[in-house]
């Protein structure tokens, strides 16, 4: 399935109020969301699903945690920068 099906599958089961946190997470800087972003990266950086993303206008450039730069959940579609920073929409492999 390709990244933008995927995408549109996430978005219509959990809806956008995850990726807007995420960005509104990552714009404030919080330093605890920072962390909570830090020590999910690590599970992601192990996992198969841990991916470019291929659409270049999707692209989220990260100047703080740049192992997430332009990637992607090959699982669900999210962009990584936004995904490790909120809490609504909760992968299974991370410890919290």
């Amino acid at each position: 399935m390709s990244s933008l099906f995927k995408k549109i599958n996430s978005v219509a089961k959990h809806g956008i109020k995850p990726i807007e946190k995420g960005r509104n997470n990552y714009q404030l800087n919080i330093p605890e969301i920072e962390q909570l972003a830090a020590e999910r990266l690590k599970t992601c950086l192990e996992c198969e699903n841990y991916a470019d993303e291929p659409i270049s206008f999707l692209k989220v450039k990260d100047k703080r945690l740049e192992k997430l730069s332009e990637k992607m959940c090959n699982n669900c579609g999210c962009a990584l920068p936004y995904l490790l920073r909120q809490s609504d929409k909760i992968c299974k492999k991370w410890k919290r």
